[in-house]
Order: C-alpha cells, then sequence, then structure tokens
C-alpha cells in the first residue's frame, strides 16, 4: 500500500460516484476511506447495487484520479482484493440466507397468530351461543311457572265467583 496526498484522511463518499448507499455497503466490508478502497480495488464495490463492474471501474479510476495515483494496484494488492471480494460474496450470501430466514419465521409467526386468532374467536362464538341457549333455557322455565301461576289464579278466581253465587 502506497499512500498519496493525504489519501488516508479522504472519506470513501467524496469520490465521484459513491453516494450515501455505496459508501454504507463499503463502510459495511470494512471500506470507510479512499485509501482503503483504492486497495480493495474496484472490484469490492462491484458488487453494491447499481454498480456493474465497468461502473466500479470507473468509480475506481475516479478515487485514482483524485488521490493523484495513476499505477494500477500492485499484485500483492490484487491478490487481497480477490480474499477480500470473496470474503464480501459470502458475507452478503450469509445476510441474504439470515434475512430470508428471519422472514420466514416471521411469516410463520404471523400464521400462527392468525390460527390462533381464529381458534379464539370461534371458541368466543360457541361460549355466546351457549350462553344464548341457557339463557332461552331459563326464560322458557320461567314462562312456564308464571303460566302456573296465571292458571292457579284463574282456578281461584274461578272457585271464588262459584262460591259467591251460592
Amino acid at each position: 500500500m502506497w499512500l498519496g496526498v493525504n489519501e488516508m484522511g479522504i472519506p470513501v463518499r467524496q469520490v465521484t460516484g459513491i453516494g450515501p448507499k455505496s459508501a454504507e455497503y463499503l463502510a459495511a466490508k470494512g471500506i470507510s476511506s479512499v485509501s482503503e478502497f483504492l486497495d480493495a480495488g474496484a472490484i469490492c464495490i462491484a458488487g453494491a447495487p447499481g454498480f456493474s463492474p465497468g461502473r466500479a471501474e470507473q468509480v475506481y479510476n475516479a478515487a485514482l484520479e483524485m488521490v493523484g495515483r495513476t499505477a494500477p494496484p500492485s499484485e500483492n494488492a490484487a491478490n487481497k482484493k480477490g480474499k477480500k471480494m470473496k470474503k464480501a460474496k459470502k458475507e452478503d450470501k450469509d445476510a441474504k440466507k439470515a434475512a430470508k430466514k428471519k422472514e420466514e419465521i416471521k411469516k410463520a409467526k404471523k400464521k400462527a397468530e392468525k390460527k390462533k386468532a381464529k381458534k379464539k374467536k370461534a371458541k368466543q362464538k360457541a361460549d355466546r351461543k351457549k350462553e344464548k341457549k341457557k339463557a332461552a333455557k331459563k326464560s322458557s322455565k320461567k314462562g312456564k311457572s308464571s303460566k302456573k301461576g296465571k292458571g292457579a289464579k284463574k282456578v281461584k278466581k274461578s272457585k271464588q265467583k262459584k262460591g259467591k253465587k251460592k
């Protein structure tokens, strides 16, 4: 690694073609300065959303011009670049798998919650139906006893009327 005009302290975000999202992508790979970006090479940003290998090369060249470099990175840096890229691809793949698994778990939980809510609703409906039956049974019992009472009163009144006639 050879450093040019204070490139160590220049944030990678200042390179033409690297926006906030690309800077976040690089930061996730441990690249935050222009020097780290140049050491990693264009391939380190080629996997970022919206970056083709050609666009990655353009951004890399813009970083080189920014610090006054024109020489390509050494063979050693190219080897590091390849290893970093493999590692970055693996990390991306692992992150996607984890996100997918997390989404599946979330869906399963949601499905279980819906099923539970449906069961609860069915139970409540059954309980209301039971209560309605009980209430209907009680009211029918009350109605029968009150009819008996009315019938009994009528009998008493008719007996009283018979007694008055005599």
